[in-house]
Parts: C-alpha cells; sequence; structure tokens
C-alpha cells in the first residue's frame, strides 16, 4: 500500500458551526500510518486551504489533497490538476437562479473564492469570500475559471427549485453536499477521476490505494481505489459499494496496514 485517500466531513471530521471535532486516536492511527511510508491523501469537497488545519494537528507531511471533489489535485503545495467550466457558464447559472434569490460561491483556479448574491445564514468561508457586485459580475466573471459553484439553500422553494434548474446545464454534473447545499462541477470531473490522475502522475497502481468516505459522491471513488471503506453510518447504498464498513479512520487504517 503506498497511498490511503481520506474524506473529511462525516469521515475523518465533524464540523460544529466552525469547529472541527476529531478523535485523538483517528489522528495517531493517520501518524502511524505515514510512519510506514504510506502517503495520507485528503479528498474533499473543500478547498486546498484544509491542508493548514490537517498540518496543525498531523505535521507537514500532509502535502497533498484532493480539493473542490476532485476539480483541482495538489502534490507538495503545487496544483498538478485543475478542471473547471468557463465564467460565461456560472453568470448563466446565475442568472437561471435568480429568480430564486440565490447565494453562489465560486471557486476559483487563481482568484479564490467568489460569492454572489445575499445569504441570510452560512459558515464564516462564505463571509471570508470576496463578495462580488453586480458590476464586478459583468466584468470579472468571463474571463475566470470557476472549479466549484456552490448555491446556498436557504429555504425550501430553493431547496425545490434548484435541482430543477440544474438539470438544464449539461456542462455541469450536480450533487447535495452534507450542508444541504447544492454543489456544480465540470461534467466528468469527481474523486474518482482526480484519484486516478494523481495516482498516474505518481506511477501508484490501483492495488497500492485506499479510500474511505461516507457519502454517494464518494462511491466512485470507493470503486476506484483497490481497498475501499465506508462509515458505518453511511447509507446503504453507499456501504454495498465498499470492501468493508468500518466505525473509524482508526480501524480503516488498521486493516490497511494488514493487508
Amino acid at each position: 500500500m503506498r497511498v490511503f485517500f481520506c474524506d473529511l466531513d462525516g469521515t475523518l471530521w465533524q464540523q460544529q458551526g466552525d469547529q472541527y471535532q476529531v478523535d485523538p486516536a483517528d489522528l495517531e492511527a493517520v501518524r502511524h500510518l505515514m510512519a510506514r511510508g504510506i502517503r495520507f491523501v485528503p479528498a474533499t469537497g473543500r478547498g486546498p486551504d484544509v491542508l493548514h488545519q490537517l498540518q496543525s494537528w498531523l505535521g507537514t507531511e500532509v502535502r497533498d489533497v484532493i480539493a473542490s471533489n476532485g476539480s483541482r489535485i495538489f502534490r507538495a503545495g503545487e496544483l498538478i490538476g485543475c478542471e473547471g467550466v468557463g465564467g460565461e457558464t456560472a453568470f448563466q447559472l446565475y442568472q437561471a437562479l435568480s429568480c430564486s434569490g440565490c447565494a453562489m460561491m465560486l471557486e476559483t483556479a487563481s482568484h479564490g473564492r467568489l460569492v454572489i448574491g445575499q445569504q441570510e445564514s452560512g459558515t464564516s468561508l462564505w463571509s471570508q469570500a470576496y463578495h462580488l457586485k453586480t458590476a464586478d459580475l459583468l466584468r470579472r466573471l468571463p474571463s475566470l475559471k470557476i472549479c466549484k459553484i456552490t448555491v446556498l439553500i436557504q429555504n425550501d422553494i430553493q431547496q425545490r427549485q434548484v435541482p430543477a434548474i440544474a438539470n438544464r446545464f449539461s456542462s455541469l454534473r450536480w450533487l447535495v453536499n452534507q450542508l444541504g447545499n447544492v454543489e456544480f462541477l465540470p461534467d466528468g470531473v469527481s474523486k474518482a477521476t482526480a484519484i486516478r490522475y494523481y495516482c498516474q502522475s505518481e506511477g501508484i497502481r490501483r492495488e497500492e490505494t485506499a479510500f474511505i468516505g461516507d457519502e454517494i459522491n464518494d462511491i466512485e471513488a470507493m470503486e476506484e481505489a483497490g481497498l475501499s471503506f465506508c462509515m458505518r453510518h453511511a447509507r446503504p447504498e453507499v456501504c454495498r459499494h465498499a470492501d468493508f464498513a468500518v466505525a473509524s479512520v482508526r480501524q480503516a487504517i488498521e486493516l490497511t496496514l494488514r493487508k
């Protein structure tokens, strides 16, 4: 085994507000894994800045990350793979959603996070992003490469309308994340495609990889890895794609090290 890919939200940690809750036993297991020469690579819907939190717990040995649900891949802090859609597509999506009053967060390849629209709620991630005004939107969006779009769902009407609108955009695939918001990615992009790209670039064979996750969007990654785990709290349709259902990341690592 050479690399252990790990989902974060609902797998390695639970988030309450802006705080992360993580089991110290899981962190100790990750340290033991890396001491054995196996890479620990988070595969997450979050941006690459998530590495700062992980490094505060685990040290700078954690250097690689599959971010934005597969649209960005970082190796030792360097961007080695990036998929995105043009700003025109994001603008068309915003226009289609404007009747719903939705706020959108755009994760760009080179300009950080941008927010369009008003939000009544949301984590500090939304408040820390740069908020685009209408004039900025028209001027800046066409030149941007958008890696991921998140639509903040704030009421029941938006919850019904957004998926219906999403199906009009064939260049985008969408999913509902753990917070109930809708995420858009370039069509054909997933954690699984990013894992495949990462391994090919590093000369790592499929049978030398493991993956653990807990959500629908982790299924393809489970099937891509040589050894797969799901958290026991995952839905049955997720668990049936994994080799093992486990109670913790620590347990998955213990099973991995026995292989």
